[in-house]
């Protein structure tokens, strides 16, 4: 998550939506300065080869108040595939 605004972030709710379906919103406390970024842990599933995805995440209520300038709060991927081989990838920290 990048901080796009002109405050540290201290805290904020994370929420998505994985192939349509919603994802469980968590609340997320974290000091992110102007600018800066930090690693937001969604969850894991099992992709298959071939098979089309969708990934939608947003951010809410940053500091505890509504966003006034929602309009780059979301990063959508509508289709994605893997070509990978049927496994178990990890991709960044493991979060245990």
């Amino acid at each position: 998550m990048k901080n796009f605004g002109t405050d540290t972030l201290f805290s904020f709710v994370m929420n998505g939506l994985f192939n349509g379906f919603p994802l469980p919103s968590f609340p997320v406390a974290d000091t992110v300065p102007p600018l800066g970024t930090t690693t937001v842990y969604l969850g894991d599933t099992v992709l298959q080869a071939g098979i089309s995805y969708s990934l939608k995440a947003w951010t809410t209520m940053p500091n505890g108040v509504p966003d006034l300038n929602n309009g780059n709060d979301t990063l959508d991927i509508p289709v994605f595939k893997t070509s990978m081989p049927a496994g178990t990838y990890t991709i960044g920290p493991d979060p245990t």
